[in-house]
């Protein structure tokens, strides 16, 4: 089972996982989300999962610091 070291990297994890269109499961018998980071990257800025927590595409520019999509 994946494990993260903040709420803001599991946040970007899941976005990576939605926009991607990779694994991302219940398993029986817990309550905890199962996916994988295969290739995400960028910087765990909690003011991106902040701004853009509804836009996964928008979270995912912003933690690579493109300017169309900057953190508030």
């Amino acid at each position: 089972m994946q494990t993260f070291a903040s709420p803001v990297e599991r946040a970007i994890c899941k976005c990576w996982n939605t926009t991607f269109k990779l694994q991302h499961y219940l398993p029986y018998e817990s309550k905890d989300e199962v996916f994988a980071c295969s290739g995400a990257y960028g910087s765990a800025d909690v003011a991106c999962t902040t701004t853009y927590a509804s836009d996964c595409a928008r979270m995912l520019e912003c933690i690579r610091h493109d300017p169309a999509s900057p953190p508030k």
